[in-house]
């Protein structure tokens, strides 16, 4: 029970239960019954829907397993996961020449070599790096992975913000690409900051957003808004109430100071790290993010936006095809090597603007490879609600592998609101929410037009599109 009491005390420590995931570990490795539960109850805790990433405190782990012998080492994770690994494989093979002896002795030589084979299959798959799997060979992972699912509502990956998404897809599962696109201004960067911030406030997970479309303030201030629930044009101007004000901050101070604390006790601390290149380089390649992702143990990977990345075999960073094509292999290559998901953010082409309501996997712009490599494609369309006029969001999933997931409706509003606004869209919802959100583009356009013909000692100083709304409220009033 030593070695199982150490893993399971390092686990508690450090607040991590990846290493046993990745190394494959489950109940069956554990010969005590108490090393059973033990590990049966952590996998529950970290893989619920309510508490995905999560590792339960010593202290409400005692409270369970008042016997609980908590006995730390300075050992890895990884090292211990791996030394009872050995030690099962060892205690197997002395199970096998026993019974090759046995067999041996009953002149049953096929009935021998054929144990030995079982046992070849079996352990150089646990201990090689993506090993094959023989399927016959593997009901005791099969139980494990529906066991988990069954039991507390399981996920098998890091969960969506949205509750309909997750229960269709479990969670963005290990070695999966999500290419998240739409038009410009149709808030793609918000949809997957908000999809990256739940992840790490609500999941504990390590994430690694990479962006050229913004600045680190931007993706600061945007960040801030959606962890603490607030209007974002109102943090970003420095107009919060006094009282908004103080518990924005003390919120951003005690998510510093819980991970500090973290830190300090040796343990694997949740952590969003804002990443870009601007200034003197060209662009980041898919192997420099990799080695990124590397660097900071990271769970997700974002990477805003694909079209604005280096072709790490030609160097060339552009928008031709054959460019692109390499770098959705190469970000694909990348959520299996590392073993997490990543979420590529880009454009959908001039088309979709005037087809919203039949998404199809050739709306993503620069290239049609997009669909064959993705595992989900996630198309935002923005409109505003006809009754309010407030931003809401149709999400479409042109492209699944084995889901079948719905258009749904989420609301909107920078920073404050991006939850369920209407599960599921007919296909009349649909086609309304298209005719409005085309209309939109080309009012837009029409602004912008405008704006350029006017010259810029004409243009309002506040914003774009500023102008053109007070004249639209002006012309209300009058007509009333």
């Amino acid at each position: 029970m030593g070695l199982e009491a150490t893993l399971i005390s390092n686990v508690l420590k450090r607040h991590e239960f990846k290493p046993l995931v990745k190394a494959g570990l489950t109940e069956e490795d554990f010969e005590t019954l108490e090393g059973k539960d033990w590990f049966r109850h952590i996998s529950r805790i970290y893989f619920s829907r309510t508490t995905y990433g999560e590792v339960p405190s010593l202290e409400s782990f005692k409270r369970k397993f008042r016997s609980f012998d908590f006995r730390p080492s300075k050992d890895s994770l990884t090292s211990l996961c791996q030394e009872i690994i050995n030690r099962n494989m060892s205690n197997d093979a002395s199970l096998l020449c026993e019974e090759m002896l046995d067999d041996l002795d009953a002149d049953d030589l096929d009935d021998a070599m054929s144990k030995v084979a079982a046992f070849l299959t079996r352990w150089q798959t646990r201990k090689a790096e993506g090993g094959d799997i023989d399927l016959s060979q593997s009901v005791k992972m099969l139980r494990e992975q529906y066991e988990r699912v069954a039991s507390a509502e399981g996920m098998l990956g890091i969960p969506w913000p949205w509750e309909p998404v997750n229960r269709e897809t479990l969670g963005m599962q290990s070695g999966q690409l999500v290419l998240l696109y739409g038009r410009p201004k149709h808030m793609k960067t918000w949809v997957a900051l908000y999809i990256a911030i739940n992840a790490y406030l609500y999941h504990h997970a390590r994430v690694l957003f990479y962006s050229r479309e913004m600045n680190k303030m931007q993706l600061l201030l945007r960040g801030t808004s959606i962890i603490c629930e607030v209007d974002y044009g109102t943090l970003k101007r420095g107009e919060l109430p006094p009282s908004v004000k103080k518990d924005v901050f003390a919120t951003m101070e005690d998510l510093a100071e819980s991970d500090g604390d973290l830190k300090r006790a040796d343990g694997r601390r949740s952590a969003f790290i804002i990443s870009n290149d601007r200034g003197p380089n060209h662009g980041a390649t898919v192997r420099m993010l990799v080695e990124k992702a590397k660097e900071v143990d990271a769970d997700l990977l974002v990477v805003d936006a694909v079209y604005k990345l280096a072709d790490g075999r030609t160097k060339n960073r552009d928008a031709k095809w054959t460019t692109q094509v390499n770098i959705m292999q190469d970000l694909k290559d990348a959520a299996v090597d590392l073993e997490i998901p990543v979420i590529a953010v880009t454009q959908a082409n001039r088309k979709a603007a005037k087809s919203a309501k039949n998404v199809d996997t050739d709306e993503a712009a620069f290239t049609d490879s997009a669909g064959m490599e993705c595992d989900f494609m996630l198309r935002v369309i923005k409109s505003k609600d006809a009754d309010t006029g407030k931003s809401e969001l149709t999400l479409c999933w042109p492209a699944a592998r084995d889901e079948e997931l719905y258009p749904m409706l989420i609301h909107g509003q920078p920073g404050n609101n991006f939850s369920v606004k209407q599960e599921r869209l007919t296909d009349e919802d649909l086609e309304d929410r298209a005719k409005a959100a085309d209309a939109q583009d080309e009012e837009e356009n029409k602004k912008n037009k405008r704006s350029s013909r006017a010259g810029p000692g004409r243009r309002s100083g506040g914003g774009r599109g500023a102008l053109a709304q007070a004249r639209t409220g002006a012309k209300r009033k009058k007509s009333k």
